[in-house]
């Protein structure tokens, strides 16, 4: 209750701007794109007519089938696709690397901890994507995140700044803590791993009453997911949280269950259980593999797979090196984490579960902005979703989870936040530096068009 107390005047000294109401800059003029379009949707990509005018896409059409404004620019690129902006549905970001994110095509990001302040000023940055924020997260006594912001500039220490979190130990803090993150205009709210569960329960319900869906972080079996954690997955999708993240509170529900979640073999019916409960409860899942994987792999990633890591402070790039160095001793454990979510992560698919790509920028090796997106979507692939699918846990259906109806899609009416990827992402995954322009509210931000002409 201390630091509730003490957070009480930083909520309201920043309260939070709409997602698109700062950093904005004036719109382009209108535009008209012929060619091959993915809309956002599960399906394959296709021959359409989209037009852009102010900030708003106001036409989307079959070719020839849309009224042109007068003077507007035509653009043709046969080799290309037209996409929606690309969604991270969890980072943690930072004015620092932000305007990286639009670099690889990412328009949108859905923040899971941040202050109130850092979150405008990301918002005040033309080159920065939309923020749809939490502020700070709600976990119980003993956080392992308290005191961590006063361990930055020590040597290996954790070098992003702000670890903002409510201490919670009882139903009224959480209600109160919800409460005031609600009347400061947050977007949704994120509960931690120690969440007592009367606490988290009580946070869930209040949140659902304001209208903000929750994000869940229960942990991970190889940090404090079986032996910290109280509440497991099958308890939040109970509770009625929107999304899962990182695939959290699935080994502590597998445990409990009576399997073994460090086995090699697994036990297909209880995780056929577990997926099936959230799936019947319409949690979305975010898995958010590829940061895992890379703590799994004996080799560090490869910089020519994540081309914008250049555009990095050396000091982040360098806590990555020596983090995933420092690591050697826990790789089985990590592979064990990964073999796990897998298998959890095709049952939920099969049965129709709710994916979203997230990719929890920057917390561990090489998730570098945009590009670890990328590699998150190419692994959602690879997991029993069409690479059309998974295309569309980064953008229409990431746009359902963070309860929008102005990003995530080709769609007339929609932001006109759009990218224009080489070669066709809802076949093949995208390749490192397919990204050839990105526009955020009909401006070009980023890249140019490789054909742009007066339209007649």
């Amino acid at each position: 209750m201390r630091l509730l107390r003490f957070l009480v005047a930083a909520l309201f000294a920043f309260p939070f701007a709409a997602p698109h109401a700062s950093g904005s800059t004036q719109a382009s003029g209108a535009w008209v794109f012929t060619g091959r379009v993915h809309d956002g949707g599960t399906g394959p990509a296709r021959e359409a007519e989209v037009v852009v005018q102010g900030e708003r896409i106001r036409c989307v059409a079959a070719p020839g089938g849309c009224d042109l404004p007068a003077g507007a620019r035509r653009i043709v690129a046969p080799d290309a696709t037209l996409i929606p902006g690309l969604i991270d549905l969890h980072v943690h970001a930072r004015e620092g690397y932000a305007e990286v994110f639009i670099k690889g095509g990412v328009t949108s990001v859905r923040d899971a901890n941040n202050s109130f302040a850092t979150i405008e000023g990301i918002r005040r940055m033309p080159g920065a994507p939309r923020v749809f924020a939490s502020g700070p997260l709600l976990d119980g006594p003993g956080s392992v995140l308290a005191g961590m912001s006063e361990k930055e500039g020590a040597p290996g220490a954790f070098p992003i700044a702000e670890q903002e979190l409510l201490l919670v130990a009882t139903p009224e803090d959480a209600v109160r803590a919800v409460d005031l993150l609600a009347d400061a205009g947050a977007q949704h709210v994120k509960l931690y791993e120690l969440m007592p569960p009367a606490a988290f329960a009580a946070a869930v319900g209040r949140a659902r009453e304001r209208g903000l869906p929750v994000m869940v972080d229960l942990g991970l079996a190889v940090t404090r997911g079986l032996d910290g954690a109280e509440v497991d997955a099958l308890q939040a999708a109970q509770a009625g949280v929107a999304s899962i993240e990182h695939a959290s509170g699935v080994a502590l529900a597998y445990r409990r269950l009576g399997g073994d979640p460090e086995a090699q073999e697994l036990d297909a019916a209880l995780l056929e259980h577990i997926a099936g409960v959230l799936v019947e409860a319409d949690v979305a899942v975010v898995p958010s593999l590829v940061g895992i994987r890379a703590m799994a792999s004996e080799v560090y990633p490869a910089a020519a797979d994540y081309p914008l890591v250049a555009e990095l402070d050396p000091g982040l790039t360098g806590w990555w090196q020596a983090s995933h160095a420092a690591a050697e001793g826990k790789r089985e454990r990590f592979a064990q984490v990964l073999h796990l979510h897998g298998a959890f992560l095709r049952a939920f698919i099969a049965r129709g579960g709710r994916v979203g790509a997230g990719t929890d920028v920057p917390a561990l090796p090489m998730l570098v902005p945009g590009d670890a997106l990328r590699h998150e979507i190419a692994l959602l692939a690879g997991h029993g979703l069409s690479p059309a699918e998974a295309l569309h846990a980064a953008t229409g259906g990431a746009a359902r989870i963070l309860g929008s109806t102005e990003v995530g899609r080709v769609e007339a009416g929609r932001y006109a936040d759009l990218v224009l990827v080489q070669g066709d992402p809802s076949r093949v995954p995208m390749a490192a530096g397919a990204v050839l322009a990105v526009w955020k509210g009909g401006t070009l931000v980023h890249g140019a068009p490789p054909t742009a002409v007066e339209a007649p």
